[in-house]
């Protein structure tokens, strides 16, 4: 899950696309959702993107729950209580065993695990993390563990890689 900066379609804001009849057409405005060129076929030749500036500082942190539900309530505490981390991922026991096999990995395949990221100043980052490290003990989050080493970045790479391998069509 995209937390701080959203999906793509909320950071792309303009397209610029070849038709098949050979016309150019820009798509794209200042307002947030736009249905200019859904469903047509064309090439698309330039496209316009919301940037954002480097954080300071970018860590990661990964936890074991012993249950889905665990999990997904420490989540949606993190989102309530606007703890401002840039990604969360969910991954269960089966995606787990996949990476582990096909990425040459060692994770615990528990019934879920939690893979944050944080970005910010290196002050903000280390509050962010000892903040969600408090919140997912109450929801029966195990073995907590935060580095500045950002892996949650490999882990994704890792999931798409190990989805294409076993085919799974629903990583994001």
């Amino acid at each position: 899950m995209t937390v701080r900066y959203g999906a793509m379609r909320g950071n792309v804001m303009g397209l610029t696309v070849v038709l098949p009849d050979g016309r150019i057409t820009k798509t794209g405005c200042r307002a947030r959702k736009s249905s200019t060129g859904e469903g047509t076929l064309g090439v698309i030749t330039e496209v316009h993107l919301r940037l954002y500036g480097r954080p300071e500082a970018v860590s990661s942190a990964v936890c074991e729950f012993s249950s889905m539900q665990g999990a997904v309530d420490a989540v949606q505490e993190v989102l309530a209580r606007s703890i401002p981390v840039a990604r969360i991922e969910l991954i269960d026991d089966l995606c787990i065993h996949a990476i582990n096999e096909y990425c040459n990995m060692s994770y615990n395949p528990v019934p879920a695990t939690l893979f944050f990221e944080f970005h910010g100043s290196e002050r903000s980052v280390e509050d962010q993390a000892e903040a969600v490290q408090e919140l997912v003990k109450d929801h029966g989050g195990q073995r907590f563990q935060w580095a500045v080493s950002p892996e949650v970045p490999v882990v994704r790479l890792n999931s798409v890689i190990t989805g294409m391998a076993i085919r799974l069509t629903d990583i994001c």
